[in-house]
């Protein structure tokens, strides 16, 4: 059986008489970076913060690395998770390496986890700057130092690259890479999908509270990538035998075509007389394949 260092089981929110939540049954795989993905207002926010212990479930448990996180529980994860939710934290009063001592302090840690921290995020050169004077991308490299800075076993990161440059997403990109290379398992939810995609070996796709998909990156493309490319001179004829077909350069692009159906597609081409100099899979972004999924009804 996966080691898995999310499980939850059945979990749900109820706020206001509303349900946010609804039944979500996360398996997060050990060391896996886990792209946590949905719609503005899907519930992602209020489920991380359920598994960071800042907010309690109406119902259903989760365990974290294999042990019950609740709130009797939830004092000795401190220090073996760490989180980014929403505005990036710090004291803007305090510089960058005073803020990160403050966290090494409370959870008595090495001292020099402090400055290894603001290495990986890139804040050396201000780290004796007042967060007050930092820019949007130095705060929130400060919030990911903030996170990692316990070296903790589970990241769980709610936009994480928000106000960085095209430079700065590259460098948090790698040192993601970098921490699950070395055990960290990171869930991570961010709008830009083209970025998760390079990174995430897992995802999670969350629409009105219900986890609509969740498993590795090779089953959320296949399952949605479905369409066939048939180069063919009689993309006409094509076009004749599957109504929903659609005509393209050199061939035609017919829709909805399951793996198990792939034989039968050839057959039906080839009793018709049809050229086939080549069928093959669209390539699709996760970007179209979020749109699919989120699309359709529940």
């Amino acid at each position: 059986m996966e080691a898995l260092a999310i499980h939850t089981e059945n979990l749900s929110k109820v706020i206001k008489g509303k349900k946010i939540i609804d039944d979500l049954n996360l398996r997060v795989p050990r060391g896996s970076i886990y792209g946590f993905l949905g719609p503005n207002g899907s519930g992602k926010t209020t489920s991380m913060k359920m598994l960071l212990g800042l907010s309690a479930p109406t119902a259903g448990n989760i365990k974290i690395n294999g042990q019950a996180l609740n709130p009797a529980t939830r004092a000795k994860f401190i220090g073996t998770i760490g989180g980014l939710i929403e505005e990036p934290p710090g004291y803007s009063q305090l510089t960058g390496v005073e803020n990160l001592q403050v966290v090494q302090r409370l959870l008595k840690l090495p001292a020099d986890n402090v400055y290894w921290a603001l290495d990986k995020v890139g804040l050396i050169p201000n780290k004796d700057k007042k967060v007050g004077h930092y820019s949007l991308g130095m705060k929130q490299r400060l919030g990911i130092a903030l996170a990692i800075v316990s070296k903790p076993k589970l990241l769980v990161l709610d936009e994480p690259i928000n106000g960085l440059d095209p430079a700065g997403i590259d460098e948090i990109r790698q040192l993601f890479q970098e921490l699950a290379h070395s055990g960290t398992t990171i869930m991570v939810s961010s709008h830009i999908l083209a970025e998760v995609e390079k990174i995430a070996s897992h995802f999670g796709v969350l629409k009105q509270g219900k986890l609509v998909f969740q498993g590795e990156r090779g089953a959320l493309i296949d399952s949605y990538a479905n369409s066939l490319f048939v180069r063919t001179p009689d993309a006409e004829s094509v076009a004749e035998i599957f109504v929903d077909s659609k005509i393209v350069r050199g061939g035609a692009v017919i829709p909805s075509v399951m793996n198990a159906d792939i034989n039968d597609v050839c057959q039906r081409l080839i009793n018709a007389g049809v050229a086939i100099h080549e069928i093959s899979r669209q390539q699709e972004s996760l970007e179209d394949v979020f749109m699919a999924i989120t699309a359709k009804a529940l």
